[in-house]
């Protein structure tokens, strides 16, 4: 599976059912953008009353920062790091590391 990109300037109402669904998505984009839009996606998981989420982490690649934001209960942070990382250089074409 290749987990769900958004770009940092999607509204993050579009990213919460694919979140959901997935239990995985990356966000990418700037690392201001990436974090502030990690920080807008927690507070509405927890205005909707969604536990078991973890939007705090992002990951610097040399492209791009990804947002990770992943449900705790399918992946584990390493699981859902590597996912994203994996899916960013394969629909980018770049060799998988």
């Amino acid at each position: 599976m290749i987990p769900t990109f958004f770009k940092g300037s999607t509204d993050v109402k579009d990213m919460l059912q694919d979140l959901v669904d997935d239990g995985l998505i990356g966000i990418q984009g700037g690392r201001v953008e990436v974090r502030k839009r990690l920080s807008e996606l927690d507070a509405l998981l927890r205005r909707e009353g969604l536990r078991g989420y973890n939007t705090a982490t992002s990951i610097n690649h040399p492209d791009t920062e990804i947002g990770v934001a992943f449900y705790m209960d399918l992946f584990t942070f390493n699981e859902a790091r590597a996912s994203l990382l994996r899916g960013y250089e394969l629909l980018n074409r770049q060799p998988v590391r």
